[in-house]
């Protein structure tokens, strides 16, 4: 798989980028250096290492899914809102600042929020998974942690106070 790498000098505008492929499969993908705001389409981005987005990406991808079998991805999205979020491999991801989605699954592997945000509708985590949450916050109107969770004693959880629904495994 390739390392896709667009930057300032890949656009003319705020261009959009879309895939005739249902899932698009990358090594890695990144956007840094941008002065246009292109728009990223896709209904899946099947990410093999990191990902990195520059603040003036627009994405309407429908579900980011993080495949890496090997430890020390990165995932950096400078704010920019993911729809869906599904962590399939067994290798490990940290976050290099906050994530917000829509829905996040950890399903395999692990995760380190690297003491930064998490939040989003739906966060939910498996059996066998281990999400490290030291110093981090999970924001969320349905949280269930079913995998190991690392240092949950030092993160904060913030639910939305109408519409929480917690799950106890």
């Amino acid at each position: 798989l390739d390392n896709v790498f667009f930057d300032n000098n890949s656009f003319i505008g705020n261009d959009t980028i879309s895939t005739n492929e249902y899932d698009y499969a990358v090594n890695s993908l990144t956007f840094s250096g941008l002065t246009t705001s292109p728009l990223l389409q896709a209904t899946f981005i099947s990410v093999h290492g990191s990902l990195t987005l520059d603040p003036l990406v627009r994405s309407s991808v429908i579900s980011y899914r993080f495949l890496s079998d090997l430890p020390g991805q990165t995932i950096t999205t400078s704010g920019v809102a993911l729809n869906y979020v599904d962590f399939i491999g067994t290798g490990s991801y940290q976050l290099q600042d906050s994530l917000f989605a829509v829905e996040i699954f950890l399903e395999s592997g692990s995760l380190d929020m690297n003491g930064y945000q998490m939040d989003a509708d739906i966060i939910n985590t498996y059996t066998g998974t281990t999400l490290d949450a030291t110093s981090a916050t999970l924001s969320s109107k349905e949280l269930t942690l079913n995998g190991t969770v690392v240092g949950s004693a030092f993160a904060r959880l913030l639910f939305d106070r109408h519409n929480a629904v917690l799950f106890e495994p």
